[in-house]
């Protein structure tokens, strides 16, 4: 079962989606972070997580905070000075 936090999930009237963190080059061949939003299937949610029962695999990170301002294909950096409840 892949569970991820609720804040991960955006629920919308197209779908409920994730912003998913995928490695990647940029025009200079250096390693960076790209996000991509996928569309993805819920369950059950319990003590602030969510269940993905369709979209997302066991292992892929997800971007919990900051949605409103993500788009297709952009570079992202991990923030993790702040952590989820």
């Amino acid at each position: 079962l892949v569970t991820v936090p609720k804040s991960a999930v955006d629920y919308s009237l197209y779908g409920s989606s994730v912003y998913l963190v995928n490695k990647a080059k940029d025009k200079d061949g250096k390693p960076v972070l790209k996000v991509k939003q996928i569309f993805v299937t819920t369950g059950e949610e319990r003590n602030g997580r969510v269940a993905i029962d369709k979209g997302l695999k066991a292992g892929e990170m997800v971007v919990t905070s900051g949605q409103q301002k993500l788009h297709d294909g952009m570079e992202v950096e991990i923030n993790n000075s702040v952590q989820p409840d």
